[in-house]
């Protein structure tokens, strides 16, 4: 017998998770430009060379880390749980909260791993249309009628969007907090970037749960961290099942040494200043050969042209970017990265739209 023959029978035509081999200028995954600054470099350096005790476990509590990242947002220590990115706790809250049947609601489109976590953990996902005819902009009513119609048990909201960059007005999120009778989740993993600051309605809605990386402004995607701000009763939940020892050692204190360093601040700033910079670049493309350029709050960009092929014209120019298929097959995403790069594409993409 193979191994197929003992597979569950719902994951028999499954397909991983696949991320495109890197080639050229990596501008696919929305990581940071940067690199670790110097004098954290230097300190985790010193901190490795004084350790000795990388025989011995983590923290299974992620201490250190959390009391960082409860120090800088005000929060008490019981408000935050880590994981291995923010990957992990979407994992973590299907685990928890969903049994067989049980739906999650999500935008569409947005981060693909919602839907296929809630369905290898035996949810099912209904998708909400953002609305293309508005930039992909966030609909409350919808969302508020869905919750209504389907009932589900978690609320999906990406904010700002991955990939069309959209976030979601407060004023809207209130909207829906006080329709939704279930948890909602706030995907914050781009937050940074745009300035949104929900930490007053975590404090006041005892079912929103806020998740957040360091993958992203923090430039540590090869460390994979990622927490959540909660009500204690929500983090409790979370934690019911969280393995032991979830976060490695190095991953932590570089994470906490990271936290609130006014050379991110400025980093941040580039990164929106260059954002701005590429849409203003690009503009004059719109309406070439259906080229569309949509706002974004984020550290990308996303387009549509109706240029075939348009993600393998820019890899033959050496920039990879993140293009889709099926129905988004003409849409692209590109990271904001370092300035070389971004000129890089900037050209191409005026020659490939102009021809």
């Amino acid at each position: 017998m193979s191994a197929r023959d003992y597979l569950r029978r719902d994951l028999l035509d499954w397909e991983n998770y696949q991320v495109q081999p890197v080639q050229g200028r990596k501008m696919d995954a929305n990581e940071s430009p940067f690199t670790l600054p110097e004098k954290v470099r230097r300190e985790l350096a010193d901190w490795i060379l004084a350790q000795e005790d990388f025989n011995i476990y983590p923290d299974t509590d992620n201490t250190v880390l959390r009391q960082a990242i409860a120090d800088y947002y005000g929060f008490g220590l019981d408000w935050i749980t880590a994981g291995v990115g923010s990957d992990q706790l979407i994992d973590l809250l299907a685990k928890a909260f969903l049994e067989p049947g049980d739906r999650i609601l999500v935008q569409s489109p947005s981060f693909s791993m919602y839907q296929t976590t809630a369905e290898i953990n035996h949810g099912t996902a209904v998708s909400v249309p953002l609305l293309p005819e508005e930039d992909f902009r966030f609909s409350a009513d919808t969302i508020i009628q869905a919750l209504q119609e389907q009932q589900p048990k978690l609320l999906f909201i990406c904010s700002p969007n991955n990939p069309t960059g959209c976030g979601i007005p407060k004023e809207d999120l209130i909207r829906i907090l006080e329709a939704a009778h279930c948890v909602v989740i706030l995907d914050e993993a781009y937050g940074e970037f745009s300035g949104a600051d929900s930490l007053d309605l975590i404090r006041q809605w005892p079912d929103l749960i806020s998740l957040r990386t360091f993958s992203k402004a923090y430039g540590l995607a090869g460390l994979r961290v990622g927490y959540a701000l909660a009500h204690p009763d929500m983090i409790r939940a979370i934690d019911t099942v969280r393995a032991p020892y979830n976060l490695n050692t190095f991953s932590q204190i570089a994470a906490a040494r990271v936290l609130g360093r006014p050379e991110y601040k400025e980093r941040i700033q580039w990164i929106v200043s260059e954002r701005e910079r590429m849409q203003q670049a690009l503009a004059p493309l719109e309406g070439t050969c259906g080229f569309h350029l949509f706002p974004s709050q984020s550290n990308f960009l996303f387009m549509r042209s109706e240029v075939e092929g348009l993600g393998a014209k820019l890899l033959e120019r050496g920039l990879l970017v993140r293009a889709y298929g099926g129905a988004m097959a003409s849409y692209i995403r590109v990271s904001i990265s370092e300035q070389e790069a971004n000129d890089a594409f900037i050209q191409a993409m005026k020659e490939i739209i102009q021809a």
